[in-house]
Order: C-alpha cells, then structure tokens, then sequence
C-alpha cells in the first residue's frame, strides 16, 4: 500500500512529544506501516523523525521554534489563529503541492490525517482517499473516519443524527502502543504508591484520585503537564507532583506504581494511559462510561466505578487483579502488531472503492477476523454470586466524618502524627501557652485531643482529653502514663458542670464535631481559661462537615463575659494539609465570680 501520514503542525514528530497523543498516532502509523513493507511517507514539522520511506518537512524548524516549540511541563498549545496562523497556512499550502505530486495513479494510496485543521486543507484537491486515521476529538470531515473507540462512533452518531448504521465506512480502530516503551514489571517488583499520569486537569478526575488515596492512608504520584488547579492539591502532604515523563522516566513510573487512577469525567474518546498501564501490568481505576468499558476488564485489569464507595472499595481491593492479565490483554489487543492488522483490513476496505467497491471480493483471502479480541485468563474466572442483597447501613454525616477522621489518622504512629506535631507547635505559639509548655499544676481539658496532644509534650496537674475517635492501647497507655484520663466520647457528650478546669483547650478539630455550638457552649461552661485555634471560612469537604466562622466563636464568648487576651484572626501560608489559610486563635478568661449557669444561647 502507498500511505501517506500527516504530522501535526504544533509537534514535532518524535518521541520528545511522547506525552501528546496525537503526536504518537502519526509516529505509530509509520512505525507499524513500514515495519509491514508499505511505503510510508511521513509529512510534518522539520526535525520530525518517524521510521518512514520518505520524510518530508512542510513547517521550517525556526518558524516553529519560534511560535510553538516543546511545551515542557506546561499544556500544548494548539492555538492556529493570530499569529500563529501563518505556520498552519505555509504547513496546508507546503503539503498540498507534495500530495499534488506524488505520481500515484487515482485511488491508489491513503492520507493519512490524524488531526484536522490545516491537514484539511493539505489534502484539497488530492486524487487520493483521505482518512482520519484517529477521531478522538469532535470537529470530524473527512469521508472515510477511523474513531478510537465505540463509544466516540456512538457519540457521533448520535451527534449527526445518524441512526440507520448504514456508515460501512466508519469504523473503530483502537490506539496502538509499542510494547518496547511500555515493559512488562510483575505485581512482586511494584511499590505500595497509587499512579496518576496525564494532564493535570480537574476534568481528568484527579480530585477523585486525591480524595481516594487520602481516605485510606496511601501516597499518590501526580505526573503530567500543569494547570492552574495543581494548587490544589500541592499541600496535600500525601501526594507528590512531577512534571510530564520522558519514555524511559515513564517506563520507571508505571513499572513501580500499585495501581493507577484514570477516573476521566468527560466522554473519554480514548484515555490512553489506561492501556499503557496495563501493557506493563498495572491495574487501573477508571469511571465507567466512554472507553473504558472498552479498554478495562473490570475485575480482571482494573475497576471501572460510579460512586466514591466503589473507588475506594477499588483501591484497596486492587491486590486482586492479576499484572500478567493486564499486560496479556493490552499486549493481544492494543500492541502496534496486532492494530496495524486492522488498519491494514480497513484500508483494503477503502482502497477496494476504485474497483468492486462494498462487494469487491478477493477469493484468496483466509483470515478476515480483523476485529476479533483476547481474553485473558483472568477473563474465564466465573462472577462470584452475592446470594442476598444486604441494604448497607446509613451512617449521619458525623458518623462519616469520624470514620474518616478515623481513617486519616490510624492507629499506630504515622508521619501524620509527627506532621500535626509541628503544626501544634504554631498553634500553641498563637493562642499564647508558654513556649516550654509549662503550666504548672493546671487541670486541663483538652477537646480533641486525638492520638498526640498537645498535653502530652506538657507539664500540667491531672487532666483529660476528649475525643471519639477509636484509639490504639498503646495510645491510650500513653495517656494513663502522663497523667491523662482519656475518654473515648464526643464532645457534646461531656458534662461541664460536674467536671470544671482551670484551662480549656480545644485545636484543629470543630470542623469535625457534630454540633460545633453546642462544643463551644460546652467549653464556655468548663473552664476558667480557654485558648481555641481552628481553620474559618474553609467550607464543608470530606471529613469536614462544618464551616467554621469568627461570628460562631463571637457569639459565645462576650466580652461582657470574657476577657480576650488574644482574639486574632489571620492567614498561615504555605501551612499545608488544609484547604484554607484563615484561622481563628482564641485565649479567654472569665471576668468575674466563675459562673456556669451563664445563658450563652441568647
């Protein structure tokens, strides 16, 4: 066959743009087709270098430098108007005056378009059959279309208002992936990290990955180009961000990852990282439409998921997939040996067109199975049969903001615990304890207190911490040795008026009660002194169901009752693990007789 691929006019053609997509459905093309014994001739950016018969630059490399070039760590930039419109018109002008003079006879070769644009316009005029060899994207033209999967073919479909199935020339050939680039590595050389790899976009549901890997305690490596919403997710202490991957990092960063997310919001027309991980025997957590109910076996290679209970069912149900059928089933299906197969079938389907057309018969033919899959052993495995539905139980808002409170901490000592150490060290500078957290033989309450108080690095007569999180015996041992009765229930449970103490302190924890008010009336009522520090204005999220302001704290501690030593609202910076910066730090004394019977309500 005479084939010709376009490249795309913001890329070079090579394995430095491993991360565009695109970029790699050309550079595939020509690998495969050659590698097959067509003629392959390649058109695009100077310096572009596929593995083709002839490689023919129509963009000058200066000119591209100069608008374009590599785009780092940043998003490509596909913009073809302004000033960047006469690279995409010398591209279109260059390139049709070569397709003009190929020397083919009409109807004996394929161009090759896998993008659109100024590609449209190269092949004006040309006696060739054009193709869009890779439709992943919506501004579809040409009139032979190869789309990337059947979900996209489905969602043009419907798009056109076509529904009579009658389009015999629009098919569905998946992507393909050298399995040089993408090497296997077993289950027992993988490290306990989850995976994201891909443009670091909210749309691509990495807030899902945040929230998953946070939820159950496991770290999360971010790779790909940046946006204006990694800010969001840059303090979370469990995640760590690295820009895109060249083929040999990335080789690294698959072959060593647990298991990866793929948790797309949109329509994913393909979402190719999916299949890479597979091919090098990594799991995958992906949503359940577009592609993916395509390209994941789910229980097999990965978990498609609807819900945050599912994902995180997923996550640490991920040891169950088997790496040897992740590789198999991307291996038999999606390797560049066996798609070139299926571009070759569909080719001779449009190329049939100059003779016999839709009933051209070739007699000589054996195997026209073009569009069988594999299966993986993993595959045959029989459904396990759930012989009851059993309705879970509901739990309240606190019930779950506990759990993942819970969860978040743990129950053994944890870089966590040391983290939330050195904040408390701020915190007790702002509501004004004694650096040397000496105080004497004061009776303190500390209002949860979770597994490392405040009170345990502190001198202080006999005292006691609050807090219903489910604590270690170890933990608790540490309590009983520095003098501290732990108990184990919420804070609106307690009784103020039967346990009085000379301090109060409460940190880092209203967010999480059930009824903030009746926390802070509580504490008003227990003590002669009470020093607060708490995150405001931060809304409500995942274990947080409380937004916390100033005018919550003003109202229960008047100063026509209070004396306010300290009452300092500000922003830490850069302090980490919260999703705001405003903060609250309290310290208030009673003025007068010590009263408990005082009516904060009003």
């Amino acid at each position: 066959m005479n084939i010709v691929v376009l490249g795309l006019p913001h890329t070079q053609t090579t394995l430095a743009f491993n991360t565009c997509a695109y970029t790699m459905k050309a550079w595939n093309l020509c690998s495969m087709l050659k590698k097959r014994g067509h003629e392959v001739i390649h058109m695009g950016v100077e310096g572009s270098n596929p593995p083709c018969d002839r490689n023919i630059p129509v963009v000058p490399l200066e000119l591209w430098e100069s608008l374009y070039g590599h785009p780092g760590d940043q998003q490509y930039n596909m913009d073809s108007t302004g000033k960047y419109a006469v690279l995409h018109e010398l591209y279109a002008k260059n390139a049709r005056q070569v397709l003009l003079k190929l020397g083919w006879r009409p109807g004996t070769g394929i161009i090759c378009a896998p993008w659109g644009g100024c590609q449209r316009q190269a092949v004006e005029g040309t006696s060739q059959y054009v193709v869009e060899s890779g439709i992943g994207y919506h501004h579809t033209w040409a009139p032979y279309r190869v789309f990337e999967s059947y979900a996209w073919l489905h969602f043009h479909m419907g798009r056109e208002n076509k529904h009579e199935g009658s389009n015999w020339y629009d098919v569905v050939i998946p992507n393909s992936f050298d399995p040089d680039m993408f090497p296997f590595s077993p289950k027992s050389m993988r490290k306990d990290h989850f995976l994201y790899m891909g443009r670091l976009n909210p749309d691509k549901g990495i807030p899902i990955a945040v929230d998953v890997t946070k939820r159950i305690g496991a770290k999360l490596i971010l790779v790909g180009q940046r946006s204006g919403a990694v800010d969001l997710w840059e303090n979370e202490p469990h995640v760590t961000i690295l820009p895109p991957a060249d083929v040999e990092a990335r080789k690294k960063l698959m072959g060593e990852a647990k298991a990866a997310f793929v948790p797309t919001q949109y329509l994913e027309p393909f979402g190719g990282t999916a299949v890479e991980l597979q091919m090098t025997g990594c799991p995958v957590i992906t949503t359940d439409w577009g592609v993916f109910n395509e390209t994941v076996l789910h229980g097999v290679t990965g978990y498609r998921c609807r819900t945050i209970e599912q994902f995180i069912w997923a996550a640490k149900n991920i040891d169950n997939i088997d790496s040897q059928d992740c590789r198999q089933w991307a291996l038999e299906n999606y390797s560049t040996d066996r798609v070139v197969q299926m571009y070759e079938e569909y080719f001779q389907q449009v190329l049939n067109l100059r003779g016999g057309g839709w009933y051209q018969m070739h007699p000589t033919r054996d195997n026209l199975s073009w569009l069988q899959r594999s299966y993986p052993e993993g595959a045959l495995k029989k459904i396990e049969k759930v012989e009851k539905h059993v309705a879970p139980v509901i739990k309240s808002v606190w019930e779950e903001a506990n759990d993942w409170e819970t969860d978040w901490w743990g129950q053994v000592r944890n870089p966590r615990w040391e983290e939330e150490e050195r904040k408390q060290v701020t915190y007790a500078r702002l509501i004004g304890l004694p650096p040397d957290l000496n105080m004497g033989d004061s009776k303190i309450l500390d209002v949860g207190c979770g597994p490392t108080s405040i009170l345990l690095r502190s001198v202080h007569g006999p005292s006691t911490g609050l807090d219903p999180l489910k604590v270690s015996e170890a933990t608790l041992k540490n309590y009983k040795d520095h003098d501290i009765e732990f108990r184990n229930i919420k804070a609106e449970e307690f009784d103020p008026l039967s346990n009085f103490f000379d301090e109060v302190w409460m940190y880092n924890c209203l967010q999480h009660a059930e009824d903030p008010i009746k926390v802070l009336l509580m504490i008003a009522r227990a003590g002669k002194s009470v020093r607060i520090f708490e995150w405001i204005n931060m809304g409500v999220c995942p274990g947080h169901p409380n937004n916390l302001t100033e005018v919550m704290f003003a109202k229960i501690f008047k100063q026509e009752h209070w004396e306010r030593p300290i009452w300092n609202t500000g922003i830490l910076h850069d302090f980490g693990g919260t999703l705001t910066n405003n903060y609250i730090a309290i310290h208030a004394r009673k003025i007068g007789p010590l009263k408990t019977d005082i009516n904060y309500e009003k």
